[in-house]
């Protein structure tokens, strides 16, 4: 079964970050070499839209930001420095460059779309389709189908000007598959009408993703519990299916104290799943334990530490949330 855990934010930022910068150092490369006319249409037609799908990008970072009540300001900046277009390489914006943006706007850090780069596949297949003759009767006629496969990848950086360090890095990478069919590829290729949108949507989404990796999520855990052993694990199991989860650990706990150590041990166990799912994490860990002292198995063992791991990651997560709360009033 499934479970949701609260899980602390990826980037923890000083709490004396409370005015930050938006720049967009990415650089536009411009594809020099084509296969074919077609190639050469979609790679001018994707340069000349690159500025709105980052635009696009960077609005949706704004937008996540711009939700966060720890920050006073949020500023748009002009950078205009040409940087490496190797997202890995450690060397990035000189720190000169960023203090000075800093200093400049009085802020305390800055948020930075790094890389930004599509990159697009073309397949054309013949086929056929109907379309009305001078009669408006409908005719099958020869026809090209193309398809666009369009990879997005957008690179994130965050740049603490003052101890000079880059708070975090990641690359998104995204897949978008147009496609179209018409009489030739070309008029295939104008039919695709939603492409553009579609590469906006993900590219906001991509950035808006990013803006919440400062905030606490939830995560989606996987729990195994025990369906055999005595006629009660099998009626326990057909409850669950139907959703009744308290009469299903009212079985579990008679089992608890059946004569079999083992049905013991799995009886405890399937009750420690259900204080979890009722998010009694010490009550869930109490029930492992005395799962263990019937029968010591890896599967409890493993158990036991999960529980742990989960309880410690909730009390971050959850002072994340106070702290966070406490910064915005």
């Amino acid at each position: 079964m499934m479970l949701t855990s609260l899980e602390p934010a990826p980037v923890v930022l000083s709490k004396e970050i409370k005015r930050i910068g938006i720049i967009d150092e990415s650089t536009i490369l411009k594809k020099e070499e084509f296969r074919n006319k077609l190639d050469e249409l979609v790679s001018i037609k994707d340069d000349e839209l690159q500025k709105q799908w980052k635009d696009a990008a960077i609005s949706g970072l704004y937008g996540e930001l711009l939700k966060d009540q720890r920050f006073d300001t949020i500023l748009m900046l002009d950078h205009s420095e040409n940087t490496s277009h190797d997202i890995l390489e450690a060397t990035r914006v000189p720190w000169e460059s960023i203090k000075q943006l800093c200093d400049t706007y009085k802020i305390d850090a800055i948020f930075s779309l790094a890389y930004y780069d599509t990159d697009t596949q073309i397949s054309v297949k013949k086929t056929s389709m109907e379309e009305l003759d001078l009669l408006r009767m409908k005719v099958k006629v020869a026809a090209q189908e193309v398809t666009l496969e369009t990879l997005i990848e957008n690179g994130w950086r965050i740049y603490d000007p003052y101890a000079k360090e880059i708070i975090d890095e990641l690359t998104f990478s995204n897949q978008i598959i147009s496609s179209a069919k018409e009489t030739t590829s070309f008029r295939a290729l104008q039919a695709m009408y939603d492409r553009k949108d579609s590469i906006i949507e993900k590219s906001r989404t991509s950035g808006s993703a990013y803006g919440l990796r400062l905030q606490p999520y939830n995560k989606k855990i996987e729990r195994d519990y025990f369906v055999k052993g005595t006629p009660n694990f099998v009626k326990a199991a057909q409850l669950i299916e139907e959703d009744k989860w308290n009469e299903a650990s009212a079985l579990w706990q008679l089992e608890s104290i059946n004569q079999n150590p083992k049905v013991q041990a799995k009886a405890c166990f399937n009750m420690a799943v259900y204080m979890e799912i009722s998010n009694d994490i010490p009550a869930a860990m109490q029930w492992v334990l005395k799962s263990l002292t019937y029968e010591d198995t890896k599967k409890s063992t493993a158990y036991l530490a999960a529980l742990k791991h989960r309880s410690e990651q909730n009390f971050i997560a959850e002072q994340q949330l106070i702290n966070a709360l406490s910064l915005s009033k």
